[in-house]
């Protein structure tokens, strides 16, 4: 039996519903693709505020006490010609570069999601977003069967779903994470051509309303009609209805 497919129909309404009800995510990222429309990454006016928007909109998971040595890492990375060139070209490794994060005291910390996202606001075409949504849904998939006999990645690597954990295999971290992401996208999306960030859009917007159904619920008295039907007259009203509040 094959595996029910996402319609570009359901990525266009959960996109409308994120753009209405998680507005300020909406928000969110319009303010982070300005902040890395700057590419050069040499230069601490420009990478400290790249790194702490970022970790603080999106729950990229680095420790205040990490965000300077985090700074200081990738500007050396960039000053080593390790980085800016690596990014515009999508070349994965530098995914890992960033996360490896060498502390004064001879510690390390691996960074993996804020790595990911830091190099898709660069790139957002080359690098897909690692973080608890995705890693579930991705749990999720490779526990279906109908889905696993898809995935070549899996069957290549002789890994069944109960034995994956959501994390990039060690040894092979992000590369083995896209492998993974593009046979998801081939065998769950109807459209084969969407971009990774709408990818992560619809992922990470389908749970976060899902989640918030019973509240918007009682809320929004239209809420109903509009997660029923979507359509552009509704919206318009909607928004129009609820402009001053």
């Amino acid at each position: 039996m094959e595996a029910l497919k996402i319609t570009e129909n359901d990525v266009k309404k959960t996109l409308r519903l994120r753009d209405i009800f998680l507005f300020e995510y909406k928000i969110a990222e319009s303010i982070l693709k300005k902040v890395f429309e700057e590419k050069c990454n040499d230069d601490v006016k420009i990478v400290l505020p790249k790194v702490k928007i970022l970790n603080y909109f999106y729950s990229a998971g680095i420790y205040t006490i990490d965000i300077e040595p985090m700074v200081k890492h990738i500007i050396q990375l960039a000053k080593n010609n390790e980085l800016d060139k690596c990014l515009q070209e999508g070349n994965y490794s530098i995914v890992n570069k960033i996360a490896h994060l060498q502390k004064n005291d001879n510690t390390t910390k691996y960074y993996f999601s804020f790595a990911t996202k830091f190099c898709c606001f660069h790139n957002p075409e080359a690098y897909p977003i690692y973080d608890f949504y995705i890693k579930e849904v991705l749990k999720r998939v490779c526990y279906d069967k109908r889905i696993l006999k898809k995935s070549k990645w899996i069957n290549e690597n002789r890994i069944t779903g109960s034995e994956w954990n959501g994390n990039p295999p060690q040894g092979e971290g992000y590369e083995a994470f896209v492998k993974i992401y593009k046979d998801f996208r081939d065998t769950c999306f109807e459209n084969p051509n969407i971009s990774f960030k709408d990818m992560d859009r619809y992922i990470w917007g389908s749970r976060k309303i899902e989640s918030m159904k019973d509240s918007i619920r009682k809320e929004y008295t239209e809420y109903k009609n509009i997660w029923n039907s979507i359509c552009e007259n509704e919206l318009n009203r909607y928004m129009n209805n609820n402009k001053t509040k």
